[in-house]
């Protein structure tokens, strides 16, 4: 994929003077696959993160040991690069949130693979849209309901308001037990023992 003449004819219109160093030619063959499998095939858009792209573009040895990491930075560059080239694009509105204001954290960026990408990668398109339609057609993950026409860009915005919708319960969940961790660490051990019990209690399903 690095070797793909998008890559050369578009070098300037990308802010680049020059080809890429062999360490992101490694990059950018190895993460394609990557983006595909990763892919949610009605809204092209990449379910996996960066800490697991990194993790999974990292060499490991035959035990599944990390021998040679990929830092996050590196990857979060090369998407950012692969934006610029129009491989990927972005999908967020511009009047949708991106800050959560709870927790003071910005919520995650998510991209998806443009047609450009897939051409590229030598997928067929109209076969493509014919699928995703078929897919956004169906019930799938619980976001659509049955008999329900959907576009593109509505099941996107679907799937970003519940990825946040989920982000925001695991921070308030970590939250919670941080702030019970910090309360109950200078407390005996059984004291600390019966708190877990009645936190459980009130927090747990019967």
């Amino acid at each position: 994929m690095a070797n793909h003449p998008v890559f050369r004819q578009l070098r300037e219109a990308a802010g680049r003077k020059r080809g890429f160093y062999e360490i992101r030619r490694r990059l950018i063959n190895h993460i394609f696959p990557l983006l595909v499998s990763g892919t949610d095939m009605a809204t092209c858009l990449i379910t996996l993160n960066i800490s697991e792209l990194a993790k999974q573009l990292s060499t490991k040895d035959e035990d599944g040991n990390i021998t040679a990491r990929v830092t996050e930075y590196r990857v979060c560059r090369l998407i950012k690069e692969l934006l610029k080239f129009g491989v990927l694009e972005a999908v967020e509105d511009g009047d949708v949130i991106k800050w959560d204001s709870f927790n003071r954290k910005r919520f995650p960026t998510h991209v998806a693979i443009s047609d450009l990408g897939w051409r590229m990668i030598g997928i067929n398109l109209d076969k493509l849209r014919q699928q995703r339609q078929e897919r956004l057609d169906a019930e799938y993950e619980g976001l659509v309901a049955p008999g329900e026409q959907i576009t593109v860009r509505a099941a996107r915005k679907r799937w970003l308001e519940q990825m946040r919708h989920n982000t925001l319960i695991s921070r308030r969940e970590s939250a919670v037990k941080n702030k019970l961790k910090r309360k109950l660490r200078p407390q005996p051990f059984d004291e600390r023992m019966a708190a877990i019990a009645d936190h459980l209690a009130r927090s747990m399903p019967y």
